[in-house]
């Protein structure tokens, strides 16, 4: 009885866990530019360079999360090993990345 109490309290406990993690998403920051008009510029030239090399879900976010910032991201990732696995991807282009959760 008591090794089925605890097979059963571990498959709740993975459960938990699978669910928490189904609503954080990780997101690959690439750049943070300021909203004018070069910083628009920007961010779409920062794009335009990592689809040209086959990165093709890159974004561009206006944010209120950075005080309206232009955010270029890579994502949503639903853990944080596919999104520094992606970060480490584009590590060669943009030597800033980081991941962030939101």
């Amino acid at each position: 009885m008591k090794f089925l109490t605890s097979v059963l309290l571990l498959i709740l406990i993975v459960n938990v866990q699978d669910t928490q993690a189904a609503y954080q998403k990780w997101y690959v920051v690439l750049g943070r530019y300021s909203e004018t008009k070069q910083g628009y510029k920007s961010a779409y030239a920062l794009r335009y360079k990592l689809r040209r090399y086959g990165h093709s879900n890159v974004k561009i976010i206006n944010s209120n999360y950075y005080n309206g910032l232009i955010i270029v991201t890579m994502g949503p990732f639903f853990n944080q090993r596919k999104a520094l696995a992606q970060r480490n991807a584009v590590k060669h282009f943009v030597l800033h990345a980081y991941i962030k959760q939101f």
